[in-house]
């Protein structure tokens, strides 16, 4: 790396106390033998003549800023053949001003129809004051590719880009504060700000005098550099009157911003926008001065806030309706995200039953809820008895039922086949009481039976008072039948275990003459047929529980 010699600095100091010009004639190129590290002492002087292999005067210089200055020279293909690893500056006077170690480098010109090389030297000095003491007036920028142009554009992007985001000014915590120190001298504070985009950062505290009162304090910033690079340059001033942007003499912009007010009576008013929260704060987004913060610090305030709520568990408790374990039927092929299906055997083809107890989740029943053929052809028994009247032709009622038992499905029919019959036995006879008349002109053998109440006067054809006599007689019937008739068939409701009430009612007919009654009791079957199949309609659901 390129270094001013200790002979060279003194020359300067020489030429700076004297008011005169420092003169760069030459570049001297030389090739030394286990060259080794350039000396940190900085003492260093010309090679001897027999190992310097060429000298060139300076083609060009120029001035970076006020402080630098930069020489170069321009060795095209006609210059050659050498090798070096040593180039130096060398002023009018013969003193070696700067020099560099370089490793070794070839240096070829053009010979026939082999071309040589084309190489360009730069050495950058920088020294307070190296524009004016070396009597520079030409900008590098009017002789060497200009890259200063285009890294001044980077760097001001990058301001504006900050500007975007921070404003005018921002401040973390209670950097640059003005606090009084003592009488008209007032601290400013070491810290973090930005100001018109510059990021401006204090490791020390800056004490003012701002003299008498009423002042303001302004912060002055400038980025401020070569083409090696730029730095924020942060000055103070107390000023009674504003102060403005402006551009110095070499072109470097300034920016003002009043940081505090001071009061004739000492009085100080903090001006600082922005932050006022501390950087810790906002990465734990703990400070409650939002409006306050710059747009770097709510961004960062926001995003520690959506990292803390990514990594609840339940960052939304108003929308968890479902505690782990919670049981939903759902119409679809899987369990929807969040659900695991619930494959208990135990639960696989059942129907489903409301209920008003505390028996949710019970299961019970032990038959398939889509078997087909649900009622299996069954016979029905019954039995029935009952009395006949008191007349001749007439007939006879009777009540009866029937019963099953089993599982039935919906409505069904019962066919009884064959008709049931209940006999008599083949001679029997019929006992009954009657009364009869009998007075002056009658005989029992032409009495003509009467109906009339027992015990009361009747009268005879001719109106003549008679007495009434009663007498039991029993008659003899041949051998008959009393048919029982029920209907062909029965509608029954679905039910389970139930009863068939069988209308109309069965009669039992006699023909024959006297009165007379009729025990009976008859006992029969009824068949019926398996019923159609039941196919109820049904729609599959999965059983899943909150994960």
């Amino acid at each position: 790396m390129a270094f001013i010699t200790i002979a060279g600095e003194q020359l300067i100091a020489v030429k700076q106390g004297a008011g005169q010009a420092l003169v760069v004639q030459n570049f001297v190129f030389a090739n030394i033998p286990g060259l080794g590290i350039e000396p940190a002492n900085r003492i260093e002087a010309l090679p001897p003549a027999g190992q310097i292999v060429d000298t060139k005067a300076v083609t060009h210089q120029g001035y970076v800023n006020a402080n630098q200055v930069v020489f170069s020279l321009s060795l095209d293909s006609t210059v050659g053949d050498y090798d070096f690893n040593w180039v130096g500056l060398k002023s009018a006077e013969g003193t070696l001003v700067a020099c560099e170690h370089i490793p070794l480098t070839q240096k070829r010109k053009t010979a026939g129809t082999v071309p040589g090389n084309n190489l360009t030297r730069n050495f950058l000095m920088a020294f307070s004051g190296a524009a004016a003491t070396t009597a520079i007036a030409v900008p590098a920028a009017t002789w060497q590719i200009d890259f200063t142009t285009r890294l001044l554009q980077i760097d001001d992007r990058e301001r504006l880009s900050n500007l975007d985001d921070y404003g005018t000014a921002a401040f973390y915590g209670t950097g640059f504060n003005v606090s009084l120190a003592s009488a008209t001298t007032y601290n400013i504070a070491a810290g973090v700000a930005y100001v018109s985009g510059i990021r401006c950062e204090k490791t020390a505290l800056t004490a003012l005098n701002v003299g008498t009162l009423p002042k303001g304090i302004w912060m002055d910033v400038s980025l401020q550099g070569n083409i090696n690079g730029v730095a924020p340059v942060i000055t103070f001033t107390a000023s009674s009157t504003a102060l403005a942007n402006n551009t110095d003499g070499l072109g470097f912009k300034h920016y003002l911003f009043k940081i505090a007010d001071i009061a004739a009576s000492g009085a100080i008013t903090d001006l600082r926008p922005g932050v006022t929260a501390t950087q810790a704060e906002a990465e734990a987004g703990t400070s409650t001065t939002v409006k306050r913060w710059s747009p770097q610090l709510l961004w960062m305030a926001i995003s520690k806030a959506i990292a803390v709520h990514k990594a609840e568990q339940n960052p939304h408790p108003v929308y968890a309706s479902f505690a782990a374990g919670t049981r939903l039927l759902f119409a679809q092929a899987a369990a929807p995200t969040g659900w695991v299906q619930v494959t208990d055997a135990t639960l696989h083809n059942r129907m489903l039953r409301v209920v008003n107890t505390a028996t949710g989740g019970a299961v019970g029943g032990t038959n398939d809820p889509t078997v087909m053929n649900v009622v299996p052809s069954h016979t029905h028994t019954f039995s029935a008895s009952g009395n006949t009247g008191l007349e001749g032709a007439h007939t006879h009622g009777f009540a009866g039922t029937t019963s099953a038992s089993g599982a039935q499905s919906a409505n069904h029919t019962h066919t009884v086949d064959p008709a049931v019959v209940a006999t008599t036995s083949d001679s029997h006879s019929h006992t009954y009481t009657d009364a009869y008349y009998s007075g002056p002109s009658y005989s029992y053998a032409s009495a003509v039976p009467k109906r009339a109440t027992a015990g009361a006067l009747g009268s005879d054809d001719n109106g003549s008072t008679a007495y009434k006599y009663y007498e039991t007689l029993t008659t003899s019937v041949d051998a008959h039948n009393h048919t029982v008739n029920i209907p062909a068939t029965t509608t029954s409701a679905a039910n389970a275990s139930h009863t068939h009430n069988h209308t109309p009612i069965g009669t039992v007919t006699a023909t024959a003459g006297t009165s007379h009654s009729h025990s009976f009791s008859a006992t029969g079957s009824v068949a019926a047929n398996g019923g159609a199949n039941w196919t109820p309609r049904y729609l599959d659901l999965i059983l899943c529980a909150k994960a």
